[in-house]
Protein backbone atom coordinates (compact mmCIF):
# COMPACT_ATOMS: atom_id res chain seq x y z
CA UNK A 1 0.00 0.00 0.00
CA UNK A 2 1.58 3.57 -0.95
CA UNK A 3 2.27 6.02 2.25
CA UNK A 4 0.27 9.50 1.89
CA UNK A 5 2.44 11.82 3.40
CA UNK A 6 0.63 15.15 2.68
CA UNK A 7 -3.79 15.68 2.09
CA UNK A 8 -4.84 19.46 0.48
CA UNK A 9 -7.27 20.86 2.50
CA UNK A 10 -9.83 22.84 0.54
CA UNK A 11 -11.35 24.81 3.26
CA UNK A 12 -13.27 27.34 1.47
CA UNK A 13 -14.54 27.94 -2.30
CA UNK A 14 -14.38 31.98 -2.29
CA UNK A 15 -12.32 34.67 -3.50
CA UNK A 16 -11.09 38.28 -3.14
CA UNK A 17 -9.83 38.28 -7.08
CA UNK A 18 -11.06 37.61 -10.04
CA UNK A 19 -7.85 36.04 -12.14
CA UNK A 20 -8.78 35.57 -15.83
CA UNK A 21 -7.41 31.71 -15.37
CA UNK A 22 -8.87 30.48 -12.33
CA UNK A 23 -9.11 26.70 -12.48
CA UNK A 24 -11.65 26.49 -9.72
CA UNK A 25 -15.02 27.96 -9.61
CA UNK A 26 -15.49 30.70 -7.22
CA UNK A 27 -18.34 32.22 -5.73
CA UNK A 28 -19.31 35.28 -3.38
CA UNK A 29 -21.40 33.82 -1.03
CA UNK A 30 -20.70 30.39 -0.31
CA UNK A 31 -22.54 29.83 3.13
CA UNK A 32 -19.96 27.63 4.76
CA UNK A 33 -17.08 30.30 4.77
CA UNK A 34 -18.92 32.01 8.02
CA UNK A 35 -20.34 28.51 9.39
CA UNK A 36 -18.45 27.04 13.21
CA UNK A 37 -19.52 24.24 12.32
CA UNK A 38 -17.07 23.58 9.11
CA UNK A 39 -14.53 24.99 11.63
CA UNK A 40 -15.30 22.13 14.08
CA UNK A 41 -15.65 19.58 11.20
CA UNK A 42 -12.06 20.79 9.92
CA UNK A 43 -10.52 19.79 13.47
CA UNK A 44 -12.47 16.79 13.85
CA UNK A 45 -10.94 15.67 10.56
CA UNK A 46 -7.16 16.97 11.38
CA UNK A 47 -7.56 14.22 14.07
CA UNK A 48 -8.46 11.89 11.61
CA UNK A 49 -5.41 12.21 9.64
CA UNK A 50 -3.35 11.82 12.37
CA UNK A 51 -4.43 8.78 13.26
CA UNK A 52 -3.79 8.05 9.13
CA UNK A 53 -0.21 9.16 9.86
CA UNK A 54 -0.30 11.95 7.61
CA UNK A 55 2.19 14.36 8.41
CA UNK A 56 1.86 17.66 6.11
CA UNK A 57 -1.80 19.47 5.32
CA UNK A 58 -1.67 22.05 2.47
CA UNK A 59 -4.45 24.88 3.14
CA UNK A 60 -5.87 26.44 0.31
CA UNK A 61 -9.30 27.68 -1.47
CA UNK A 62 -10.94 29.76 -2.80
CA UNK A 63 -8.79 32.01 -0.56
CA UNK A 64 -8.13 30.59 1.79
CA UNK A 65 -7.30 33.61 4.20
CA UNK A 66 -10.83 34.65 4.03
CA UNK A 67 -11.52 31.45 6.14
CA UNK A 68 -12.55 33.61 9.56
CA UNK A 69 -11.02 30.49 12.10
CA UNK A 70 -8.32 30.56 9.48
CA UNK A 71 -5.55 31.11 12.44
CA UNK A 72 -7.41 29.04 14.73
CA UNK A 73 -7.37 25.79 12.28
CA UNK A 74 -3.80 26.45 11.55
CA UNK A 75 -3.06 27.08 15.65
CA UNK A 76 -4.54 23.17 15.74
CA UNK A 77 -3.05 21.52 13.03
CA UNK A 78 -0.10 22.63 14.67
CA UNK A 79 -0.91 21.41 18.26
CA UNK A 80 -0.95 18.20 16.69
CA UNK A 81 2.04 18.10 15.10
CA UNK A 82 1.29 18.59 11.31
CA UNK A 83 3.43 20.60 8.90
CA UNK A 84 1.22 23.73 7.77
CA UNK A 85 1.30 24.60 4.30
CA UNK A 86 -0.68 27.51 2.86
CA UNK A 87 -1.79 28.71 -0.74
CA UNK A 88 -2.46 32.39 -0.84
CA UNK A 89 -3.24 34.93 -3.58
CA UNK A 90 -1.51 36.88 -0.22
CA UNK A 91 -3.82 40.18 -0.95
CA UNK A 92 -4.25 40.33 2.77
CA UNK A 93 -1.67 40.76 5.71
CA UNK A 94 -0.51 37.06 6.46
CA UNK A 95 1.57 38.21 9.17
CA UNK A 96 -0.57 36.91 12.36
CA UNK A 97 -0.01 33.68 10.81
CA UNK A 98 3.56 33.33 10.16
CA UNK A 99 4.48 31.23 13.06
CA UNK A 100 2.16 28.97 12.32
CA UNK A 101 3.23 27.88 8.76
CA UNK A 102 6.03 25.73 7.65
CA UNK A 103 5.54 26.72 4.16
CA UNK A 104 3.80 29.53 2.31
CA UNK A 105 3.14 29.41 -1.35
CA UNK A 106 2.27 33.20 -2.99
CA UNK A 107 1.19 33.96 -6.28
CA UNK A 108 3.03 36.72 -8.15
CA UNK A 109 2.30 36.21 -12.13
CA UNK A 110 5.81 38.45 -12.79
CA UNK A 111 5.69 41.87 -13.63
CA UNK A 112 3.55 44.66 -11.86
CA UNK A 113 1.70 45.17 -15.05
CA UNK A 114 1.23 41.36 -16.60
CA UNK A 115 -0.29 40.34 -12.78
CA UNK A 116 -2.69 43.44 -12.91
CA UNK A 117 -3.71 42.19 -15.82
CA UNK A 118 -4.36 38.58 -15.03
CA UNK A 119 -5.82 39.34 -11.63
CA UNK A 120 -8.23 42.32 -12.29
CA UNK A 121 -7.06 44.18 -8.99
CA UNK A 122 -4.89 47.51 -8.96
CA UNK A 123 -3.60 46.76 -5.45
CA UNK A 124 -2.59 42.81 -6.02
CA UNK A 125 0.51 43.33 -6.77
CA UNK A 126 1.60 45.59 -3.96
CA UNK A 127 -0.02 43.53 -1.44
CA UNK A 128 2.21 40.42 -2.83
CA UNK A 129 5.59 42.33 -2.53
CA UNK A 130 4.09 44.10 0.86
CA UNK A 131 3.90 40.38 2.36
CA UNK A 132 7.21 39.65 0.69
CA UNK A 133 9.24 42.10 2.87
CA UNK A 134 7.01 41.02 6.18
CA UNK A 135 8.40 37.40 5.20
CA UNK A 136 12.09 38.38 4.91
CA UNK A 137 12.00 40.55 8.10
CA UNK A 138 10.38 37.20 10.12
CA UNK A 139 13.02 35.32 8.35
CA UNK A 140 16.17 37.59 9.10
CA UNK A 141 15.00 36.97 13.07
CA UNK A 142 15.62 33.33 12.37
CA UNK A 143 12.57 31.84 12.15
CA UNK A 144 11.75 28.98 9.44
CA UNK A 145 9.94 29.09 6.47
CA UNK A 146 10.07 28.09 3.33
CA UNK A 147 8.57 30.41 0.57
CA UNK A 148 7.43 29.36 -2.63
CA UNK A 149 5.89 31.82 -5.65
CA UNK A 150 4.09 30.49 -8.28
CA UNK A 151 3.80 31.87 -11.17
CA UNK A 152 1.32 31.18 -13.65
CA UNK A 153 2.43 31.23 -16.97
CA UNK A 154 0.11 32.62 -19.69
CA UNK A 155 0.99 34.09 -23.43
CA UNK A 156 -0.43 37.44 -21.90
CA UNK A 157 3.46 37.33 -19.12
CA UNK A 158 5.72 34.58 -20.86
CA UNK A 159 7.71 37.19 -23.10
CA UNK A 160 8.19 39.31 -19.26
CA UNK A 161 8.86 36.64 -17.24
CA UNK A 162 12.43 36.38 -17.51
CA UNK A 163 12.59 39.68 -17.45
CA UNK A 164 10.30 40.95 -14.24
CA UNK A 165 12.34 37.62 -12.12
CA UNK A 166 15.62 39.28 -13.04
CA UNK A 167 14.68 42.48 -11.69
CA UNK A 168 13.52 40.63 -8.50
CA UNK A 169 16.79 38.92 -7.79
CA UNK A 170 17.89 41.98 -7.66
CA UNK A 171 15.82 43.11 -4.64
CA UNK A 172 17.79 41.66 -1.12
CA UNK A 173 14.32 41.17 0.27
CA UNK A 174 13.06 39.09 -2.62
CA UNK A 175 16.38 36.97 -2.30
CA UNK A 176 15.81 36.70 1.73
CA UNK A 177 12.25 35.65 1.38
CA UNK A 178 11.91 33.32 -1.49
CA UNK A 179 13.18 29.59 -1.86
CA UNK A 180 11.44 28.29 -4.86
CA UNK A 181 9.73 29.74 -7.93
CA UNK A 182 7.44 27.69 -9.55
CA UNK A 183 6.60 28.80 -13.08
CA UNK A 184 3.42 26.87 -13.93
CA UNK A 185 2.22 26.56 -17.88
CA UNK A 186 -1.53 27.91 -17.60
CA UNK A 187 -4.32 25.14 -16.69
CA UNK A 188 -6.32 24.46 -19.59
CA UNK A 189 -9.62 24.35 -17.61
CA UNK A 190 -11.73 26.52 -15.73
CA UNK A 191 -12.00 30.20 -16.37
CA UNK A 192 -9.49 29.79 -19.08
CA UNK A 193 -11.46 28.63 -20.99
CA UNK A 194 -13.16 31.85 -21.29
CA UNK A 195 -9.79 33.63 -22.15
CA UNK A 196 -8.22 31.54 -24.51
CA UNK A 197 -5.99 33.70 -25.66
CA UNK A 198 -4.27 33.42 -22.26
CA UNK A 199 -3.53 29.91 -23.14
CA UNK A 200 0.18 28.94 -24.17
CA UNK A 201 1.23 27.16 -27.22
CA UNK A 202 2.67 23.25 -26.56
CA UNK A 203 5.48 24.91 -28.60
CA UNK A 204 6.46 27.35 -25.73
CA UNK A 205 6.75 24.47 -22.93
CA UNK A 206 10.28 24.13 -23.62
CA UNK A 207 10.72 27.70 -23.77
CA UNK A 208 9.68 27.80 -19.76
CA UNK A 209 11.79 25.13 -18.82
CA UNK A 210 14.69 26.85 -20.39
CA UNK A 211 13.69 30.12 -18.79
CA UNK A 212 13.41 28.38 -15.53
CA UNK A 213 17.15 26.67 -15.76
CA UNK A 214 18.57 30.10 -16.74
CA UNK A 215 16.83 31.83 -13.80
CA UNK A 216 18.30 29.24 -11.43
CA UNK A 217 21.59 29.64 -12.95
CA UNK A 218 21.30 33.76 -12.05
CA UNK A 219 20.55 33.23 -8.54
CA UNK A 220 23.38 30.90 -8.01
CA UNK A 221 21.25 28.64 -7.49
CA UNK A 222 19.37 30.30 -4.20
CA UNK A 223 16.54 30.29 -5.68
CA UNK A 224 15.33 27.52 -7.67
CA UNK A 225 12.84 27.89 -10.48
CA UNK A 226 11.24 24.84 -11.64
CA UNK A 227 7.90 24.07 -13.84
CA UNK A 228 4.93 21.87 -13.82
CA UNK A 229 6.79 20.66 -16.97
CA UNK A 230 7.87 16.96 -17.43
CA UNK A 231 10.74 15.39 -20.13
CA UNK A 232 8.94 12.21 -20.88
CA UNK A 233 12.13 10.65 -19.76
CA UNK A 234 11.89 13.01 -16.14
CA UNK A 235 8.40 11.45 -15.63
CA UNK A 236 9.49 7.68 -16.19
CA UNK A 237 12.81 8.27 -13.78
CA UNK A 238 10.54 10.04 -10.88
CA UNK A 239 7.50 7.50 -11.41
CA UNK A 240 8.53 4.03 -12.68
CA UNK A 241 5.70 2.38 -12.15
CA UNK A 242 2.12 3.15 -10.38
CA UNK A 243 3.08 2.06 -7.22
CA UNK A 244 5.13 5.23 -6.90
CA UNK A 245 2.62 7.71 -8.20
CA UNK A 246 1.50 10.12 -6.51
CA UNK A 247 -0.89 13.28 -6.95
CA UNK A 248 -2.34 15.12 -4.56
CA UNK A 249 -5.30 13.92 -2.51
CA UNK A 250 -8.10 16.89 -2.49
CA UNK A 251 -9.77 17.02 0.80
CA UNK A 252 -12.79 18.82 -0.19
CA UNK A 253 -14.96 20.27 2.37
CA UNK A 254 -16.65 22.18 -0.09
CA UNK A 255 -18.41 19.74 -1.57
CA UNK A 256 -17.78 17.28 1.51
CA UNK A 257 -15.44 14.92 -0.76
CA UNK A 258 -12.29 13.30 -1.33
CA UNK A 259 -10.54 12.90 -4.29
CA UNK A 260 -7.40 12.73 -6.57
CA UNK A 261 -9.65 12.99 -9.66
CA UNK A 262 -12.27 15.52 -9.21
CA UNK A 263 -14.57 13.73 -11.32
CA UNK A 264 -13.85 10.56 -9.66
CA UNK A 265 -14.80 10.67 -5.77
CA UNK A 266 -13.19 8.20 -3.63
CA UNK A 267 -14.72 9.23 -0.56
CA UNK A 268 -17.23 11.14 1.37
CA UNK A 269 -15.53 13.49 4.42
CA UNK A 270 -18.30 12.32 6.44
CA UNK A 271 -17.28 8.66 8.01
CA UNK A 272 -14.04 8.15 6.57
CA UNK A 273 -11.48 6.41 8.70
CA UNK A 274 -8.55 5.41 6.73
CA UNK A 275 -6.79 4.89 3.28
CA UNK A 276 -7.76 1.80 1.69
CA UNK A 277 -7.32 0.16 -2.28
CA UNK A 278 -9.60 3.03 -3.60
CA UNK A 279 -7.06 5.68 -3.14
CA UNK A 280 -4.17 2.92 -5.13
CA UNK A 281 -6.36 2.43 -7.80
CA UNK A 282 -7.33 6.13 -8.09
CA UNK A 283 -3.70 6.86 -8.65
CA UNK A 284 -3.26 4.16 -10.46
CA UNK A 285 -5.86 5.15 -12.97
CA UNK A 286 -4.75 8.33 -13.69
CA UNK A 287 -0.85 6.87 -13.97
CA UNK A 288 -2.09 4.95 -17.09
CA UNK A 289 -4.20 7.36 -18.60
CA UNK A 290 -1.41 10.02 -18.64
CA UNK A 291 1.08 6.82 -19.77
CA UNK A 292 -1.36 6.32 -22.85
CA UNK A 293 -1.61 10.37 -23.59
CA UNK A 294 1.90 11.04 -24.03
CA UNK A 295 3.32 8.61 -26.74
CA UNK A 296 3.75 11.34 -28.91
CA UNK A 297 4.99 14.09 -26.33
CA UNK A 298 8.58 15.70 -25.49
CA UNK A 299 7.35 17.46 -22.73
CA UNK A 300 4.41 17.44 -20.78
CA UNK A 301 2.11 18.72 -17.87
CA UNK A 302 0.79 15.21 -16.04
CA UNK A 303 -2.02 17.40 -14.76
CA UNK A 304 -2.97 18.89 -18.17
CA UNK A 305 -2.76 15.21 -19.56
CA UNK A 306 -4.73 13.68 -16.37
CA UNK A 307 -7.78 16.04 -17.61
CA UNK A 308 -7.70 15.02 -21.45
CA UNK A 309 -11.04 13.52 -22.04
Amino acid sequence: MIRIHQVNFIINNICNLKCKYCYINTSNNYILNNNRILRDKIKKFIRVMKENQIKSILFTGGEPTLFPWLDDILKYSKKHGFNNILITNAFLDLTKILPYLDSVILSLDGSKSAHTLLRENVESYDRVIFNLNKISEYKKKGNNLECIINTVVTSSNLSLIESSYKELLSKEFFKNAVNKVKLSKVSNEGKVLEHQELLVPETYQKFIRDIADRLTELSNYKIIFETNLFYKEEFFINFPSSYNFIMPVWVDFTLNSIYVDKKDIIYEIDGFKRWDNKIFESFEKIYYKIIKNIEDKEIFDPYEIMNVS
